[in-house]
């Protein structure tokens, strides 16, 4: 439906980018895997998806977020760069190295989850969840903070300093 075609139209947009940031080619490969849901987008999407996670990784090998997929990608795709338990192993790994990384504790509860381990599954989306909150909080100060230090007085506050007098001396 509609958020297939999301995916389609930033997939789109993005193979004409010609300067993918990682951030962007994890987006181009996640909107790859959320198109594909049938054959005919598998015979579509697939080859494109495990092509770009070639590249990537050929890139920057050490990437957590092109790992993620690359992982992701053996679990639900296999092929010739591995198989499902080839990206088992992956996330379970970045789990060991990357343990508050969020998008790879998202990974990870999405393989616990699907393996029929809920409570691990809900432990991992609530910290996440937690991260991310935390995350808000911080960005609402850091922003309270830019718009005290650089914002525009109100003229109350003009007004005021009108009054005040320096001495010099």
């Amino acid at each position: 439906g509609r958020e297939r075609r999301e995916y389609i139209h930033v997939i789109e947009k993005l193979e004409t980018t010609t300067d993918l940031t990682p951030e962007l080619t994890y987006l181009l490969t996640e909107s790859y895997l959320f198109a594909i849901t049938d054959a005919p987008s598998w015979m579509k999407y697939n080859t494109k998806y495990q092509d770009i996670i070639v590249k990537c990784l050929e890139i920057d090998p050490t990437n957590v977020l092109y790992q993620i997929n690359s992982a992701r990608g053996m679990m639900w795709f296999p092929s010739a760069r591995g198989t499902k338990d080839d990206g088992i192993d992956l996330i379970l790994n970045l789990e060991k190295e990357h343990p508050e990384h969020p998008e790879v504790i998202f990974a990870a509860s999405n393989y616990k989850f699907s393996e029929g381990l809920v409570d691990e599954a809900k432990k991992g989306y609530l910290e996440v969840l937690q991260s991310r909150s935390k995350l808000l909080d911080q960005i609402k100060q850091e922003l309270i903070e830019i718009k005290n230090e650089f914002a525009t007085p109100r003229k109350s506050e003009i007004i005021d300093r009108e009054y005040e007098q320096i001495d010099d001396l």
